[in-house]
């Protein structure tokens, strides 16, 4: 769930973090409901809207001259790496489905990545304006 303590300040990457948690929002609703299809397609765009904001967000930071922008890259890439485990292991089952150890993973990784490793360049930000 969005919360405003999650802000960067950042308009674009506020709207973009508000998205990615709508889309998990949205996979716990066509879980629950049993909609496969709708399922798959959702996890995918999901994964595709993820890996466009890492390219966003990293662009921004290396704008502002973030100085722990490797560190925060490697975390984006480690993110990507486990999604496509996800992605590699539920196309190669019969059905799509989506269990609770990945959402969880998901949400909880979201959660502490945008309340420390973005808040890290959110407060770089500030110091600079």
């Amino acid at each position: 769930m969005w919360s405003d303590l999650m802000a960067v300040g950042i308009p674009e990457l506020d709207a973009d973090h508000k998205l990615i948690i709508a889309q998990i929002q949205q996979l716990y609703l066509h879980r629950a409901t049993q909609n496969r299809d709708a399922l798959k397609s959702c996890f995918s765009a999901l994964v595709d809207y993820t890996i466009r904001h890492f390219a966003k967000e990293e662009e921004y930071m290396k704008q502002i001259g973030f100085k722990r922008v490797a560190e925060h890259i490697k975390r984006h890439q480690a993110f990507a790496a486990q999604l496509n485990v996800f992605i590699s292991i539920h196309n190669n089952a019969d059905s799509f489905e989506i269990t609770d150890d990945v959402l969880n993973f998901m949400v909880h990784w979201l959660d502490n990545h945008i309340l420390t490793d973005d808040k890290d360049y959110a407060a770089y930000a500030a110091q600079c304006a």
